[in-house]
């Protein structure tokens, strides 16, 4: 359907009306469109610093409930392929159980409770704190352009608030520590290798 002609309704102007100006790519200086390039990739760039980090999906979860997590390794060190990841849980992680990789190693480091506890009828006396897996062989190295996820189920402690679970990452080259804490405060903000965090409410 036409929108109605009301053409006639309106006399016709008798000066033409003016044209906007516009601006030609010479009209902005070096500075503004070094500015203008700035206000558009922020949002890429802090996205691309957001996933850069060892993080831990999903980052929130119920307080003394049972949790199913991945840590997400987004990159190499400087490039180098990624071949060891391990994972140290805090204390008040209970029942955790790693989830096996294909094509890469599994093990686990327990120690004794100081406070054993009882679960599903049974006495438990020690608890594992740390994960490791490695790559078989290089054809399983997580390369620096890709990602992967290493994942375990746990039950949650009890009380509400962030925990930080630190992280390394070994590489053909070099290695990262995924383990700085903010000094005070729950955000992980200005920390290069922080810890991957999980806010409990």
């Amino acid at each position: 359907m036409h929108a109605p002609d009301h053409s006639g309704l309106w006399k016709q102007s008798t000066q033409r009306a003016r044209r906007p100006a516009t601006l030609g790519p010479g009209a902005l200086g070096p500075g503004a469109l070094v500015l203008a390039a700035l206000v558009l990739t922020a949002p890429m760039l802090t996205l691309h610093a957001a996933h850069a980090h060892a993080v831990l999906d999903p980052p929130r979860a119920p307080a003394g409930s049972h949790y199913k997590g991945s840590i997400r390794i987004g990159h190499g060190c400087d490039g180098a392929a990624t071949w060891r990841v391990a994972v140290t849980l805090p204390r008040g992680f209970q029942g955790t159980r790693p989830q096996p990789k294909p094509g890469w190693d599994l093990s686990t480091r327990r120690v004794k409770l100081e406070e054993p506890y009882t679960s599903h009828g049974k006495r438990v006396t020690e608890e594992v704190v740390e994960i490791v897996w490695e790559a078989r062989g290089r054809e399983q190295f997580l390369r620096d352009d890709h990602f992967d996820e290493f994942s375990f189920t746990a039950r949650l402690p009890e009380q509400a608030g962030a925990v930080w679970i630190p992280v390394t990452q070994t590489c053909e080259v070099g290695e990262i520590q995924w383990s700085q804490v903010p000094a005070s405060g729950d955000s992980p903000r200005g920390l290069k290798t922080p810890a991957a965090r999980l806010q409990l409410f």
